[in-house]
């Protein structure tokens, strides 16, 4: 069910009560960076999808966003032939991939984490990781002492 001024059922009461209860609860809208001059995020299970699966049930954020960008996906949806929000979701699935490989990346880089935890960070098996390394010019950490150690392991020992 919508909450929208076309819904005769709902009153525009029981739609402000809503609107504030969501609002205190989105303590993140004060950290929001970027572009976005305001955004509200409160969690909405599509009535499409009545399967419990977590993978597959959907939220709604609404933002502002600048004209331009609008207009950009606006002409890039009707240019792919698909719909505004599956093209959006398509761009945020793929962006959120690009960030989460740069962040772990990064964390490695740093000797924040290790590989494996890098490639667990970015959702990516581990060869593809070690795959990712020498494209981003960053250096395989492995020394002498972890090398003796797989080897010794490796023989038994």
């Amino acid at each position: 069910m919508r909450f929208t001024r076309q819904n005769p059922d709902i009153s525009s009461d029981i739609v402000r009560k809503f609107l504030s209860e969501v609002l205190k609860l989105a303590k993140w809208k004060n950290e929001l960076s970027g572009r976005c001059c305001r955004a509200m995020y409160y969690i909405g299970t599509n009535p499409c999808n009545q399967s419990g699966d977590s993978e597959m049930s959907t939220a709604t954020i609404v933002t502002e966003l600048p004209v331009k960008t609008l207009q950009e996906i606006e002409y890039w949806s009707e240019r792919e032939g698909t719909e505004k929000s599956i093209f959006l979701n398509g761009l945020i699935d793929e962006g959120l991939h690009e960030w989460k490989m740069y962040k772990a990346l990064s964390m490695y880089k740093d000797h924040q984490v290790t590989l494996w935890k890098a490639a667990e960070i970015a959702g990516v098996s581990l060869s593809e990781m070690l795959a990712e390394l020498p494209k981003q010019k960053i250096i395989f950490q492995y020394d002498m002492a972890e090398l003796s150690e797989d080897l010794e392991y490796a023989r038994g020992k």
